[in-house]
Order: C-alpha cells, then sequence, then structure tokens
C-alpha cells in the first residue's frame, strides 16, 4: 500500500508546460481492495497533519463515506524511456485504456489494457519509425486512432484499428506541404466515425523570420479516407496562429483555440465548426495582452456551451460561450483573483451540469504551485477566491503541470508533478514525485493532504509530466514517465488507479413497538360469540431519513430470529422512498426478531445497516 510522505521538501527553481491535450472521459467500475483515508479541510485552508493517516478508516466527503483506494503497485506499463512528454493516454469509456509514446530509439510504440489497467499488452506494437509527438483517441465500439508526425517534420501519420487496438491500418499522410516543419499533432474524434487532425507547421523564409501556422483535416469514415488537400484555420495570408486547442462533440461541432500574435486584430481566438469540419468560422475573444498570452485550453458539455481559459503570463483568464461558440461576452474573466505571479499550464474540464473547473500552476509566494478555481453556473460566477491544491508540507517547494479530471457525479481530481523530496537540488539527478488531490463536491473542498501517487521511495526516481483521466463509476487513472538514471534503474511509463469506494448512510433512528389490531365496534358481538378469538400483535418499525444522503429511491428492510448471526438478515420488504414505516405482520407468537434498514440510492447502490431493534 502506498506510504506516505518524506519530511524532507526542496526548493526546486524550475519551470516547465504543461503540452498535453486535455483528456475527457469515462470508464468502468471500482476496485476493491484496501485503502487510504483522509479528512477534508475547509475550503480555503490547508491544514497539514503531523502524521501519517491511518488505514482503514472511512472519511466523510461531500456528505458521502468515500474512501481513496491506490493500488499496492505501480504497473510498469512500458520497460521503456521516453524523452519528456513524449506520450499519450486516452480511455474509451468502457475499460479499455491506450497508451502511444516515442520510445528512445524514435519509434512510435502502443500498448494497451483492456480490465480497467489491471494487465496490459506484454509487448508492444511499433506503429511507426522515426516519429515524435504522439497522440492517441478511440471510441467506445472499439474504434482507436493515432496521430505523430516523423523525426523532421516532413510527415503527419496517421494509423487505425477497428478492434480495440488489436490490428492496424498502414499508415497515412495527411500532410501535403513540405516546405516547413509539422510539430505538436492532436487528435479527436466522435463516435460516428468523424476524426479531426490539427498540427502547427513552421516555416523560415528568412533566418531571422519563423512563422508557424495551424492546420486541419478530417475524415467522415473511421478514418479510411481524408481531405487531400489540409487547411489553414488561420484563413489569411499572415502566418500568425499560435498554440491551438482542439476539441469536439458528437453532433458535428469542432472548436479550436488559438492565439494571433500580431498582423490585424491579434488577440485570443476561437475558430468553429457546425458541419463535422466542413466549412469553418472565425471569431476573436479577446485582445487582452495578447502578446504575452499562451496556452490556450478549451472544453466544452453537451447543450452548446464552450469554455476557453488561457494565461497572460500573470493572470488566468477564462471566456465562455453558450451557443456552440457562435458568440462571446466582451470582456473575460480574471480567475486568479489574489496577488498573482507567475501563471502557467492552464487546464479546463467541465461536466454536463454547468460546472467549469480550472487549475493551474502559479509562483505568487516564491515557489511554484498548484492553484483551482470553479464555476457552478456554466461560468458566470466563480468563487471569490482561488483555492491552493498542493500541500507541500513541511517546506516548500515547486509544483508544475498540473492536469485535471471531473465526472458528472461531482468528481475532480488533480494531479501534478512536484519537488518536494529532492533531496539533493544541486545535483544532477532531479526527483520530482506524483501527487494527487481530490474533491467529491464539484470542488468546493479538498482532502487536507494530497496523496504521493508513485509507489517507489520518495526522492529516489524522477517521476514526472503526470495524466489523468477517470470514470462514472469512481475509478480514476494516473499515468506518468519515470526516468531512468544511476540511483533508480526503473525507467519508463506507470500507471497506477484509485477507487472511489461508495456508501450512502443508513437510516436515522429507527424504532420498534408492537400494536394490537382493534376490532369494529359492529362486528364485536360476532367475535366475542366465537371461542378462541385473540386480539394479534404486529411490530411497527420506523425510521428517519438520513439527510446526509442524496438520490434515495427506496428503503429495505431485513428480519433475523433472535440469537441468529448476522448472516441470518433476509430482506423482509422494500417501500418507496417517501416511505418511513413498515409493519411486520407475520409474527409467530412469544417470538422475538430484530430489525434492521438500509437506504439504496438512484443508481441501485445500498448503504450498510442501521442499527437493529428489537420487539
Amino acid at each position: 500500500m502506498r506510504g506516505g510522505w518524506l519530511l524532507s521538501k526542496r526548493k526546486r527553481d524550475h519551470e516547465s508546460q504543461n503540452l498535453f491535450p486535455q483528456i475527457f472521459f469515462s470508464f468502468l467500475g471500482p476496485r476493491t481492495g484496501p485503502f487510504f483515508s483522509f479528512s477534508l479541510g475547509s475550503q480555503f485552508d490547508s491544514p497539514f497533519p503531523s502524521s501519517l493517516s491511518k488505514k482503514n478508516n472511512l472519511v466523510k466527503l461531500a456528505n458521502t463515506l468515500k474512501t481513496i483506494d491506490f493500488q499496492d503497485d505501480d504497473i510498469l506499463v512500458s520497460p521503456y524511456s521516453v524523452f519528456g512528454h513524449n506520450y499519450h493516454f486516452t480511455t474509451d469509456g468502457y475499460g479499455h485504456l491506450y497508451l502511444i509514446w516515442r520510445y528512445n530509439d524514435r519509434n512510435i510504440y502502443f500498448t494497451f489494457s483492456h480490465d480497467n489497467g489491471q494487465t496490459w499488452r506484454s509487448k508492444p506494437l511499433k506503429l511507426g519509425t522515426y516519429g515524435t509527438a504522439p497522440v492517441v483517441s478511440c471510441s467506445p465500439s472499439g474504434q482507436v486512432y493515432s496521430l505523430w508526425t516523423s523525426d523532421d517534420g516532413q510527415k503527419v501519420l496517421f494509423r487505425y484499428s477497428s478492434n480495440y487496438g488489436l490490428n492496424w491500418s498502414s499508415s497515412a499522410q495527411l500532410n501535403t506541404l513540405h516546405d516547413g516543419r509539422a510539430l505538436a499533432p492532436q487528435i479527436a474524434s466522435d463516435t460516428w466515425g468523424h476524426i479531426y487532425a490539427l498540427w502547427s507547421y513552421e516555416t523560415w523564409p528568412s533566418p531571422f523570420i519563423r512563422e508557424i501556422e495551424v492546420y486541419f483535416n478530417c475524415s467522415h469514415d473511421y478514418g479510411q479516407t481524408w481531405w487531400r488537400q489540409e487547411i489553414d484555420i488561420d484563413l489569411e495570408t499572415q502566418k500568425t496562429a499560435r498554440n491551438p486547442h482542439l476539441s469536439c462533440d458528437n453532433s458535428g461541432h469542432v472548436y479550436i483555440a488559438w492565439i494571433k500574435t500580431f498582423g490585424p486584430n491579434p488577440g485570443v481566438y476561437l475558430s468553429y465548426s457546425s458541419d463535422y469540419g466542413s466549412t469553418w468560422q472565425r471569431k476573436l475573444i479577446s485582445t487582452h495582452h495578447f502578446n504575452s498570452s499562451t496556452q490556450p485550453q478549451i472544453c466544452h458539455d453537451s447543450s452548446g456551451h464552450v469554455y476557453i481559459v488561457w494565461s497572460d503570463g500573470f493572470n488566468i483568464l477564462f471566456s465562455c460561450s453558450s451557443d456552440f461558440g457562435v458568440t462571446w461576452p466582451i470582456s473575460e474573466v480574471i480567475l486568479n483573483k489574489k496577488a498573482a505571479g507567475k501563471c502557467t499550464s492552464p487546464q479546463i474540464t467541465c461536466d454536463d451540469s454547468g460546472h467549469v473547473y480550472v487549475v493551474w500552476a502559479e509562483d505568487r509566494t516564491g515557489f511554484q504551485d498548484i492553484y483551482f478555481n470553479y464555476s457552478e453556473d456554466y461560468g458566470i460566477n466563480w468563487t471569490h477566491e482561488e483555492l491552493r491544491i498542493d500541500r507541500d508540507f513541511p517546506r516548500p517547494a515547486a509544483s508544475e503541470c498540473p492536469h485535471i479530471y471531473c465526472n458528472d457525479n461531482g468528481y475532480v481530481a488533480i494531479v501534478w508533478q512536484d519537488w518536494r523530496f529532492d533531496q539533493n537540488p544541486e545535483d544532477n539527478y532531479p526527483t520530482r514525485d506524483i501527487f494527487f488531490n481530490f474533491s467529491a463536491d464539484y470542488g468546493s473542498t479538498w482532502l487536507s493532504q494530497d496523496i504521493k501517487v508513485n509507489h517507489n521511495k520518495p526522492g529516489k526516481c524522477d517521476s514526472f509530466w503526470p495524466q489523468i483521466s477517470g470514470d462514472s463509476e469512481e475509478q480514476i487513472y494516473i499515468i506518468w514517465s519515470s526516468d531512468g538514471d544511476l540511483r533508480c534503474q526503473k525507467w519508463g511509463i506507470y500507471f497506477n488507479y484509485v477507487s472511489l469506494l461508495f456508501f450512502l448512510y443508513p437510516p436515522l433512528n429507527i424504532s420498534l413497538r408492537q400494536v394490537t389490531n382493534s376490532f369494529p365496534h359492529l362486528s364485536l358481538e360476532r367475535l366475542i360469540a366465537r371461542r378462541h378469538i385473540l386480539p394479534r400483535a404486529f411490530n411497527l418499525i420506523s425510521w428517519e431519513p438520513n439527510p446526509e444522503n442524496k438520490n434515495i429511491c427506496a428503503y429495505r428492510i431485513y428480519r433475523k430470529p433472535e440469537k441468529s448471526p448476522d448472516s441470518d438478515y433476509s430482506l423482509l420488504a422494500t417501500v418507496a422512498s417517501t416511505v418511513f414505516r413498515y409493519i411486520d405482520r407475520h409474527l409467530k407468537i412469544g417470538k422475538k426478531y430484530f430489525y434492521t434498514v438500509t437506504a439504496v440510492d438512484s443508481r441501485g447502490r445500498e448503504s450498510p445497516k442501521s442499527e437493529a431493534v428489537s420487539n
């Protein structure tokens, strides 16, 4: 089981950028097993415990009992070293996980898991030679799509699989221009076979002039055919587009956020299509500090809300549209409301009920830390003060490269790389670790102590560039790279997952009293005329609903005879969520019974049994 946290932390003046495309997926069910438990801090406090948390303790997270359950050992997905962040991870929502990366031999490799990450393909597949910057996308019906560029930047290459990554097509080249260098490819897809590929294209018209443009291509038949010619997203002659980010939905909307640095009307832009990428329009989102604006990130929900976040160097800026990107507000929102430092690596995600979450790295304290802000009303209003997520107790250290995930049940998880255990910051062997924090109530409250994810001893290996995703069944996946050095000897790409076990609260104040049937006055004379007529006794069980529970749809009443073990409780009845009592009429005279009640939610999950009562 995951150990704990070393007491030493070191300052690291180190800056880097998170270059991963944002990932939003859902997938399969929870695992069982031992777990860590933590108590929640208040929304903007940072209480740091002086010792490790105890095992086997349930904790109250967002009015619901849950546990944090990391696996005992990290899974070595690939015993191959990678160059920096040169890998990409995704899932399809049904237990299929896919990983693509560039190995140090400069080839592109791919592997998968079909059982929620428990086991992975024993031998990776080689998808290409002399490639870089690979990315992968998938659909729940078994389609997997991969994209990368050649080392020299002359080719943008694509391959697809129709059977969950088992077999692959031959490579297809998606670009036709050869006077520059393609870099930073991105890929997005929907469930109906529409695939969208995006990349930047760098040219040098003179030794002192560097131009970058953004190009796009798409397929409407699961990757079998593509446009003959890629298109220029900027739609202008000036080659001024920078830092694009791609996203799409299942109804034909495709979005690309990007920065225009000079020429007419510089600023933050959105290029959008409502017909599966066939035609495009462009919208100027903001002109705020365009010269220093970087790293725009985009996400959307299924009802037309589109959200963009970016950094201008010292602010995290946000804007949103509620009509599929057609109209935007006049001014943007500043999310870091307190005294700001240098802001980098903004990441954004959202759900379908109006919750929007943004995380970034900022050095306002002199050390780079992880900060978070959120909205509950589709990005209109935000919290009055951002929350610091990393808990680098007992001494400050640099935290970098945050990555964020959320689902529709209110879970928000953030992962990042952290220097707190770097024992020798001046030597040539950096030792970053991967840390995790979690909210179960739509970002309102977080764990009072973050969790070290990588299993190796703190300060032993350098772990970096984490990526995160999760599922609607309370399971979250984290993947990272561990760099080989003389002290570690275990380099490669590692994986671990956390199960969030869900518990409802049992009903409150369960009680029992015996009641006797009363005979109607009109039939009393007739009953007396009979012999051996005695009143019958019934057990009336009543309870109160637990206010901590949500979405309760039923209560279950269980009964067992006296002196029998708890395993002998049998289901007596099920009543609706609006009923808070039950009469047991099927009794044997003179026999004692024990009763207990449970709550059942709309997803069929059942609470522990209440305290037992007896007659």
